[in-house]
């Protein structure tokens, strides 16, 4: 039998498992977060660890949209732009072929986006966002983060939020052509495992396993595209209330789980168990998110690393004495 998951996915049957102590529990959560979201401004301003903490817990389905506007304020970049949403979808994006042939390839097992209106939604966001950022344009991993935020919050806001994010948290070196960034990232992934985990960084240097092999999937969708949907909502729940910290501390938070097989495994079995992907089942994500937390890596570190790569760009075998 095929069901929809209580996120919009077409789903066996038999995978749909939510206990009823589960939805008592979140019951319970939702409530505590409607009563902070009521009073957003002063609670955050009083209680940023707090909201932290529950945004580990994972934030309730029915108030996760609501809790990611307030999260993302996207009235900002509303004002910097001075540019309404409809002015931009009446212009042309020279992406528009490119990104209806991906649209279909993104999220297809959900309802919203098997077609009609869900599509549609998609297609207008990134071509208005195509037309805004001209020097980044279109990348097939937008598509991704772009339905997410469609799943939870109406077209107009979802796009604002986008821009809200990519601007942000840092996103656009890293989808731009050419991906400029993408070489800072791994280094600074690099330099943070070399220090979190040492033993396992040399392991896999000795079986020739380079971040490159592995990351950027990772990083261009902030995990979308590789883990199953529930685990990178949780993922998300965090992301935009941190920034870019999480990208790099749900990787460090991954190896961490599967450190004691990978230290046993070689290079094609390393390759193997790093192939994660929506259907992945050996990942708890309670544990995931314990470890994220555990390794606490702060803006200020990532900012310090990030120096350190513009300025000796071709050092990849930096001292970490500072770290």
């Amino acid at each position: 039998n095929i069901v929809v998951d209580r996120y919009g996915f077409v789903r066996n049957a038999n995978e749909e498992n939510s206990s009823a102590e589960v939805k008592k529990r979140e019951s319970i959560r939702a409530m505590k977060w409607m009563k902070m979201l009521n009073n957003w401004n002063s609670f955050e301003k009083k209680n940023r660890k707090k909201i932290i903490t529950r945004c580990f817990k994972g934030i309730p389905d029915c108030v996760r949209g609501l809790a990611w506007k307030f999260m993302i304020d996207s009235q900002e970049v509303q004002i910097l732009y001075k540019i309404s949403y409809q002015e931009l979808l009446a212009q042309d994006s020279p992406h528009s072929k490119q990104i209806k042939r991906d649209i279909t390839r993104t999220f297809p097992q959900h309802v919203h986006f098997s077609g009609g209106k869900g599509q549609m939604a998609l297609f207008n966001v990134l071509k208005a966002y195509s037309i805004l950022n001209a020097e980044l344009g279109y990348c097939q991993g937008m598509g991704f983060m772009s339905a997410l935020l469609l799943m939870y919050i109406e077209e107009e806001e979802a796009f604002w939020m986008l821009v809200q994010i990519m601007h942000k948290y840092g996103l656009e070196g890293l989808l731009k052509p050419g991906l400029p960034d993408l070489h800072m990232y791994l280094y600074v992934f690099d330099r943070l495992m070399q220090f979190h985990l040492p033993r396992l960084f040399k392991h896999l240097q000795s079986n020739n396993i380079l971040s490159i092999m592995f990351a950027p999937q990772w990083f261009m969708t902030v995990y979308l595209y590789v883990l199953p949907f529930s685990i990178s909502l949780r993922i998300w729940d965090v992301f935009l209330k941190i920034g870019k910290p999480i990208i790099f501390a749900t990787a460090l938070g991954l190896f961490k789980i599967i450190e004691n097989q990978l230290l046993n495994s070689n290079f094609e079995t390393i390759m193997s168990h790093l192939k994660f992907s929506p259907n992945t089942t050996s990942i708890d994500v309670d544990e995931l998110m314990r470890n994220i937390a555990t390794f606490q890596i702060k803006q200020e570190k990532i900012d310090q690393l990030e120096y350190d790569y513009t300025h000796n760009p071709q050092d990849f075998v930096h001292a970490i004495d500072n770290l």
